[in-house]
This record gives C-alpha cells, structure tokens and sequence, in this order.
C-alpha cells in the first residue's frame, strides 16, 4: 500500500486525535469499513512507529509497499540496517522472489533515495537496471 496524503490524514485524525470512523467518513464521503480498514493496513505495516522515526537506520523503518517488507521479511533483511540490505543483497534472491517486480524494487529505490544512504545506491541501481533489461528480453 503506498501512503498517500488521504491516508495519512485518516490516520492522524483516528490515531492522534480520536476522531470516530464515521466523523472521517463522513468528512472524506466514504464509508466508515473503508477508513477502518485504512487504518488497519496503516497499523499492519507499523505506520505510528515510521512516522515517529526521525532517522531512518533499519528497514523496517521505512514506509515501504507491502509486497517489498513480505520480501524483507522472508529474507531476513527487515530487522537489519539499510546498509546491510545494500551491501549484501543480490540479483539472484531479488529474480528468486515470485511477487515482487521491477516496479516494486523502483519504488524501494525511490525510498532509500530519501533517506542519507543514498550514496550507496549505485550498486542496488544497477541491480533493478539489468532485471528491467532481463524482463523486456524474455
């Protein structure tokens, strides 16, 4: 799920200051099961806690797609430092995940390029590159 702006107020407004689902639903013309269920895949990928970060240093403090943090997890990164992601990660574990695409790894790459490792990003760059090349080629 990628967090948008409607989203992150839905949040704020339930989370920090205790509005009712149907005063948000009310005010964004949507049902109230829509912003609970908003909420809950805010709360799924530990939304509160990214947002009370202020220094990214581990994976899991970024907000990231569901599919990439499935794909963090089950590879053991998601607990780890970011620079060990982009020192250790490989093509093979990244062709060898069956739900993750080269948009997906696009838009990790687009993450990582806000936080201050972003001069480390040379190698995991070229990594997405030559998928994007495979993938056209097949």
């Amino acid at each position: 799920m990628t967090v948008n702006k409607k989203h992150h107020d839905i949040f704020i407004k339930r989370v920090k200051r205790g509005m009712t689902y149907s005063s948000i639903a009310k005010e964004y013309n949507v049902s109230r099961q829509c912003i609970f269920a908003t909420i809950k895949r805010l709360e799924k990928i530990d939304y509160l806690h990214k947002l009370d970060t202020a220094d990214f240093e581990n994976m899991k403090d970024l907000i990231l797609p569901l599919r990439v943090i499935t794909f963090l997890k089950n590879k053991g990164y998601y607990e780890k430092p970011i620079t060990y992601f982009l020192a250790t990660v490989t093509k093979d574990q990244l062709i060898n995940c069956t739900n993750l695409s080269v948009k997906s790894l696009m838009e990790l790459l687009n993450v990582l390029k806000q936080t201050k490792y972003e001069n480390f990003l040379a190698d995991f760059r070229n990594i997405i590159e030559e998928l994007r090349q495979e993938i056209r080629h097949v």
